[in-house]
């Protein structure tokens, strides 16, 4: 049995919310596709991996600062995966997997940030997310007592619509899962 969960809302930003979301989906395009640049310029001078940090980047790009940190840092984490599985995958021989590929205005838009100290919570049919406050919600399924947020995707689609979706760890599985193995360390012979 799994101990997480996630549940998609759509939610109702106004129009400074939505705003602040075209930025922050602006900002994370740009940074991974800057970061995935650089990493193809410097493989191809030096034949070795470059790593990158998005506060490397904030401090050339301004703009970026007015954004969520872990928006950003979320696509760094995506970019390191999507680069090191295809070396993974040209190491194990399969010849179709291809190379990290720019992320363009079409692709969709979305952005994930972390729940830190109780940064993202619902309350009374809104959500509160990091830099932007309450946003309306429509709450069809509570999360449960035993469950906690981890972090959340928003998302707008093509009609301009605006989803997020909740992930959630829960509690409960996580103390028995530690209880079983306890257990397994416990068991012996006595003579």
């Amino acid at each position: 049995m799994s101990a997480n969960e996630a549940y998609k809302y759509r939610i109702y930003p106004n129009a400074n919310q939505k705003k602040y979301f075209s930025k922050v989906f602006r900002c994370v395009r740009f940074l991974y596709n800057k970061m995935l640049s650089d990493k193809k310029d410097y493989y191809e001078k030096n034949k070795q991996s470059l790593i990158t940090y998005p506060s490397k980047y904030k401090e050339e790009f301004s703009f970026l600062k007015e954004v969520n940190s872990l928006a950003l840092c979320n696509s760094q984490l995506d970019l390191n995966s999507a680069y090191s599985n295809f070396f993974r995958e040209i190491k194990k021989g399969n010849k179709t997997q291809g190379f990290s590929k720019y992320k363009s205005k079409k692709n969709r838009q979305t952005f994930r940030t972390n729940n830190q100290k109780n940064s993202i919570r619902i309350e009374n049919n809104y959500i509160k997310l990091p830099k932007i406050g309450f946003v309306k919600l429509a709450l069809h399924r509570n999360i449960k007592s035993n469950e906690v947020i981890k972090n959340v995707v928003l998302e707008k689609d093509a009609d301009d619509k605006y989803y997020i979706s909740v992930a959630v760890e829960c509690l409960d599985a996580k103390n028995n899962n530690k209880t079983k193995d306890n257990k397994k360390e416990a068991v012996g012979i006595v003579i």
